[in-house]
């Protein structure tokens, strides 16, 4: 999980999570540093046209472990991934 979503995500959807639920899904989550990306995130920014830091970091993360991808927005994700020039991974709209 992208470090960006973690204080984004119980209040970014229109239902939000209970507290205690969103605490027991984030232990089995790795979170994934910001930092070691920033450049990599504000390049892809710049191919992209948007100006969604955490949507980029999301992609970048989830195109260097092409995993699953669980997302509500999986329009903007699937053209960042493909913009990662690299295996998309299965994205899940959730």
């Amino acid at each position: 999980m992208s470090s960006c979503r973690v204080p984004r995500s119980p209040r970014s959807g229109v239902e939000r999570p209970p507290r205690l639920a969103w605490d027991a899904a984030l232990r089995h989550c790795v979170i994934a540093s910001f930092d070691d990306v920033a450049r990599e995130v504000g390049e892809l920014c710049g191919r992209t046209r948007t100006t969604d830091i955490c949507d980029a970091h999301v992609a970048l993360v989830a195109a260097a472990r092409a995993d699953v991808l669980y997302t509500s927005d999986p329009r903007d994700l699937r053209r960042l991934l493909v913009a990662c020039g690299k295996r998309l991974p299965l994205i899940v709209r959730c």
